[in-house]
């Protein structure tokens, strides 16, 4: 299995900063994308990848340190091996 992060991001201009900035940084990874919770969600339940770049504070489907325990609640307790927490003010 292939190595893999997934950047979970609200912001596209942010969320594609991100990947471009990580393919072109550790290109021996696959990268993988997801601009609302949802989808990230379903996507590390799917792909269980090896590391996790979440936005702490992604929309309004929720928001700080419940988004980190709803991640890995969904994920039987078992997150990806490591979760990298990003978050910004506007």
């Amino acid at each position: 299995m292939s190595k893999t992060i997934l950047v979970i991001e609200d912001d596209q201009d942010i969320l594609d900063h991100v990947c471009d900035l990580l393919r072109k940084r550790i290109p021996p990874f696959v990268i993988l994308a997801a601009n609302n919770f949802s989808d990230g969600l379903r996507l590390a339940v799917e792909m269980r990848p090896s590391v996790t770049v979440l936005d702490l504070n992604i929309g309004y489907e929720t928001s700080g340190l419940r988004t980190l325990r709803t991640f890995i609640d969904r994920l039987d307790g078992n997150p990806p091996a490591a979760v990298l927490v990003i978050t910004g003010m506007h």
